[in-house]
C-alpha cells in the first residue's frame, strides 16, 4: 500500500508539474543530455580501473597505466564539466519555471471575489507564495536532477552489474528489495513529519508576517513580548516536527546504508570465492565491487528523493489548489456601455457574509433593500455601527453580489456589465484607504495611466493637499513608506481623495473617507465636489453630523433594512432613529 501510494503521488506529482516545465524544456533536454555525459563518464571509471588491474598491473604492462591514467584524469575533467552544467541549466530552467508559477499564482489570486479574501488571510497567501513555491524551485532544480542520474546509475549499473559478473550480481539482487521495502516503510514517518514541518513552517510565516504588518497595534497595546511569545510557540512546534523529520530520515540513512554496504561486503565474499575457483579476474572483482556500489546508492538516493517529492507533493496540491479555483466573480467579460450617467437603482436587495442563519434580522448583511439614487445626486448613509452601511455601497461597486434582488446602474442589472468597467466607472474611498509604499506621484496616478501633470495637481488642489505635497523633502517624488506610514491619518485621506478625483468617477463613494480631517477642512472639500466639472453622484458614510446635515438626502439604515431615508430637518421630524443617532452618535460641531 505505502509504494502504491508512493507511485500515485510522485505521477500525481508529475502531472502538476510537467505543464509548467514544457515552457523550458529546450533547457531541461540540454540538461539532460550533459546528464548522460556524466554518467558515461562515471561508468566508465570502474572499466578502466578493471584493465589497470587485470592487464597493467596483473598483465605486467605496466608501461600503460601512464596512458590510462591520463584517460582517467580526461574522464573526470569531462565528468566534472557535465556536472556543473547539468545543474546549471536545471537551475537556469526552475528558476524561471518557480517566477512563472509565482507570477501566475499572484494573477490568478488578484482575479478572485473579494469574498475569497475574507476567509484567506494576506500573511497566509504570502506564506504559500514565498515559501511553498520556493519548495518547487528545490525540487525543480536540486531533487529531479539528482533523481534522473540516481535513475540511470541505478539501470545502466545494473545492467554492467550484470554483464561483469552474473553470479554475483545475483547475491546482490537478493538485497535490493529489502533495500527499497526498508527505506520505503521507514520514510513513511518521514513523510508525515516533512508534512507536518510544512505546515507548521507556514504557520511559522504567517505568525511573523501578521505582527509586522500590524506592528503599530501591537506597540500600541504593548503587546511585543506577547507576540514574541506566541511566536515562539509556533517555532516551538516547527522544531518538534523538525526532529521527528530527520529521526526519521537519520533511520532512513543508517539502514539504508548499513543494507548497501552490507551488500557489497557479501558481493566481497562471494567474489573471492569465484576468483579462487577461477571464474573471476581480480579487476573485474574490483570494476563489480565499484559498480554495485554505485547501484546500492543510486538505490538509497532514489528512496530519499520519494520521501522528499512527496513532501512537497503536499506543498504542490496547495498552490495548484489556488490555481485551480474558479473566480466566481470574473473581472472581465459583460457588457460595456460607451457612456455613464450614475443612476444605482436596489430592487429588493438581500445580501448576508457566509451562510444564512435564517434570521430576517442578520447582523451582517441587508435584508429587502429598496432605493433609487438619481444622477449627480448626494446622498449620505447614516445608521448604527454593523447596520449595513459599508455592506451597501460594496455592492454598489460589486465588491459582493446579492444573494437576492437587483443592483442596477443606469438601469442595466450590475451582474451584466463588465465588472472592470464598472469599477472604472466608481471610486471607492474607505476610511482606511491605505497607500502602497511608492512615491506621493506613483500613488496619485494609480488611478489612471493617462492622468496628466495638470490632472494631478487641479485634484491635489480640490482635496487641499497642495501645502501637504510642498512641505515634504522631495515634493511628488517623496515616498510614503509603509500603507502611507510616514503620513499622518488626515493626509492619507487628502491623498486617497485625491486620486479618487483624478480617475474623475460617476459614482464617488465616500466611507467615512474624511473622518480624520476636522470640519472645516471636510467642509471645503465638499464644496469642492459640488462644483466638480463631472458631477458625480456622490454617497457618503458619516458618523458625523457635518458630513451629512446638508445632502439631497439622508438613508438611515439599521439591522440591514433601509428604516428612513429624506432630508436632515424632514428626518428630524419624522424619524426616531435618526434623531437618536443625531442626540448618541452624530457628534456636532
Amino acid at each position: 500500500m505505502a509504494i502504491s501510494g508512493t507511485r500515485e503521488g510522485l505521477i500525481s506529482l508529475y502531472r502538476r508539474l510537467a505543464p509548467v516545465m514544457r515552457t523550458e524544456r529546450k533547457l531541461y533536454l540540454l540538461g539532460i543530455f550533459f546528464t548522460f555525459l556524466s554518467i558515461g563518464t562515471t561508468l566508465a571509471f570502474p572499466q578502466v580501473i578493471r584493465i589497470i588491474v587485470d592487464d597493467a598491473i596483473l598483465g605486467d604492462r605496466l608501461s600503460i597505466i601512464t596512458p590510462l591514467a591520463f584517460l582517467m584524469a580526461c574522464l573526470l575533467i569531462i565528468e566534472s564539466y557535465s556536472i556543473s552544467k547539468f545543474f546549471q541549466l536545471f537551475g537556469r530552467a526552475a528558476r524561471r519555471n518557480v517566477e512563472a508559477l509565482r507570477l501566475q499564482l499572484v494573477e490568478h489570486l488578484v482575479e478572485q471575489e473579494t469574498a475569497f479574501f475574507d476567509r484567506e488571510s494576506s500573511s497566509k497567501l504570502m506564506a504559500r507564495l514565498m515559501g511553498d513555491v520556493g519548495q518547487v524551485n528545490s525540487l525543480l532544480a536540486g531533487l529531479i536532477p539528482s533523481a534522473i542520474q540516481q535513475f540511470f546509475f541505478f539501470v545502466v549499473g545494473t545492467g554492467l552489474v550484470i554483464y561483469t559478473s552474473p553470479p554475483l550480481a545475483l547475491v546482490i539482487v537478493v538485497f535490493l528489495p529489502p533495500i527499497g521495502y526498508g527505506a520505503s516503510k521507514l520514510g513513511e514517518r518521514g513523510r508525515k513529519a516533512a508534512h507536518d514541518l510544512q505546515n507548521s513552517e507556514s504557520l511559522v510565516a504567517q505568525a511573523a508576517l501578521e505582527t509586522l504588518a500590524s506592528i503599530r497595534t501591537v506597540r500600541a497595546y504593548a503587546r511585543e513580548r506577547f507576540e514574541v511569545k506566541r511566536f515562539g510557540g509556533f517555532i516551538d512546534a516547527s522544531i518538534q516536527n523538525a526532529q521527528r523529520g530527520i529521526k526519521a530520515s537519520a533511520r532512513v540513512q543508517g539502514f539504508a546504508r548499513l543494507s548497501g554496504e552490507a551488500a557489497v561486503v557479501v558481493g566481497i565474499w562471494a567474489g573471492g570465492q569465484l576468483i579462487i575457483a577461477g571464474y573471476l579476474t581480480a579487476g573485474a572483482l574490483v570494476s563489480f565491487i565499484l559498480y554495485a556500489g554505485l547501484v546500492a546508492r543510486a538505490t538509497r538516493n532514489l528512496s530519499e528523493f520519494s520521501a522528499e517529492a512527496l513532501r512537497i507533493h503536499g506543498t504542490t496540491e496547495m498552490i495548484f489548489s489556488y490555481l485551480d479555483r474558479e473566480t466566481k466573480m470574473p473581472l472581465r467579460g459583460g457588457l460595456r456601455p460607451e457612456s455613464v450617467e450614475g443612476r444605482i437603482e436596489f430592487e429588493n436587495v438581500s445580501f448576508h457574509y457566509g451562510e444564512d442563519d435564517g434570521s430576517v434580522d442578520h447582523p451582517h448583511g441587508l435584508q429587502s433593500i429598496n432605493l433609487r439614487i438619481e444622477r449627480g445626486e448626494e446622498i449620505a448613509i447614516v445608521g448604527p455601527s454593523g447596520s449595513g452601511k459599508s455592506t451597501l455601497v460594496q455592492l454598489v461597486i460589486r465588491f459582493y453580489d446579492p444573494d437576492s434582488g437587483v443592483v442596477r446602474l443606469d438601469g442595466v442589472d450590475l451582474q451584466e456589465l463588465d465588472p472592470s468597467w464598472v469599477r472604472e466607472q466608481m471610486t471607492y474611498v474607505s476610511q482606511d484607504s491605505s497607500l502602497f509604499s511608492r512615491t506621493l506621484e506613483e500613488n496619485l496616478q494609480y488611478s489612471g495611466d493617462d492622468a496628466t501633470d495638470e490632472d494631478v495637481a487641479k485634484a491635489v488642489d480640490l482635496v487641499g493637499a497642495t501645502s501637504l505635497i510642498a512641505s515634504q523633502p522631495e515634493g511628488y517624488q517623496t515616498e510614503v513608506g509603509d500603507q502611507g506610514a510616514r503620513l499622518s491619518g488626515g493626509q492619507r485621506q487628502r491623498i486617497a481623495l485625491a486620486r479618487a478625483l483624478i480617475a474623475q468617477p460617476a459614482v464617488l463613494i465616500l466611507d467615512e473617507a474624511t473622518s480624520a480631517l476636522d470640519s472645516e477642512s471636510e467642509s471645503g472639500i465638499k464644496e469642492s465636489l459640488r462644483n466638480l466639472e463631472f458631477s458625480p453622484t456622490v454617497i457618503w458614510i458619516a458618523h458625523r453630523l457635518s458630513t451629512v446635515i446638508d445632502v439631497d438626502r439622508i438613508l438611515v439604515v439599521d439591522r440591514g433594512r433601509i428604516v428612513a431615508d429624506g432630508c436632515h430637518a424632514e428626518l428630524l421630524r419624522t424619524s426616531a432613529n435618526y434623531r437618536e443617532l443625531v442626540e448618541t452618535q452624530l457628534v456636532g460641531e
